[in-house]
């Protein structure tokens, strides 16, 4: 009788240690909207409704789109990740600090508040339009290409010495510092209805556009030697009263 009653506890705590290794090889989602959603994409592929570790691991892109969501917790369990669209949804927070394979984010339209993007060497894209930041730290993403973060609140934006960084669009902010550094690939430049008061693009050779209009304090914009620039809008209102434009060889279309 102790032996059979041993062999079933035996079995029983066998059983409850196989789930409790089970559920620890699963995505953790706290919001089951999130959890769904990349259920839809086909990423349960042992269809046992869950999302395992190993399933994770091999997923390069995920989108999430219009789907209520609320958290991201469990988005760092995608470690292959290359690819992000998280848009259209409630988002008041992105964590997505140190996940070095991403290239891409597609977060426009959420709730934004906070943008911690700390550590992600890789990223190229970024897209936080429509949100509600006031700051965003790109500091550790030096491989930048377009950063597209208009109509939010930011108030303060650093963008310094990125090698590949080609498009900036920050329109519809509150920004009254900006700093542009040696951008070498800085093509496009959009900056439009913020609170800039002076702008230092020079050491940018190889601007092509610039709208800069509707900044009503600013005093200050200094372009001078950018040989490529082919046009340039800093439409009023502003307090520009002189602009030196030597250099501006190429400038084909110019809105004062």
């Amino acid at each position: 009788m102790k032996k059979i009653l041993y062999t079933t506890c035996a079995a029983f705590m066998l059983v409850i240690v196989f789930r409790m290794d089970a559920g620890a090889q699963n995505v953790k989602f706290e919001d089951d909207n999130f959890k769904q959603a990349v259920l839809a994409q086909g990423v349960d592929t042992n269809g046992d409704g869950e999302v395992q570790l190993s399933e994770a691991k091999v997923v390069t892109k995920l989108y999430v789109d219009k789907a209520s969501i609320t958290s991201l917790a469990g988005i760092k369990s995608f470690v292959n990740l290359e690819e992000f669209g998280c848009y259209d949804n409630d988002l008041k927070v992105l964590d997505m600090a140190g996940m070095k394979t991403v290239r891409a984010i597609y977060a426009f339209n959420n709730k934004l508040i906070n943008a911690n993007l700390r550590g992600m060497t890789n990223l190229e894209n970024i897209y936080l339009s429509y949100n509600k930041l006031t700051n965003v730290d790109l500091s550790t993403c030096k491989n930048l290409v377009e950063v597209k973060m208009d109509h939010n609140a930011l108030r303060k934006l650093e963008l310094n010495n990125y090698a590949r960084l080609e498009v900036i669009e920050v329109q519809n902010n509150v920004i009254t510092e900006f700093s542009c550094v040696n951008n070498l690939a800085l093509k496009r430049l959009q900056i439009t209805y913020n609170y800039l008061s002076k702008v230092d693009l020079t050491s940018c050779k190889n601007l092509e556009w610039v709208w800069i209009y509707n900044n009503e304090f600013l005093q200050e914009l200094k372009i001078k030697g950018l040989r490529k620039l082919r046009e340039l809008d800093c439409t009023p209102p502003h307090r520009l009263t002189n602009l030196n434009m030597s250099g501006t060889v190429s400038l084909a279309k110019f809105t004062w």
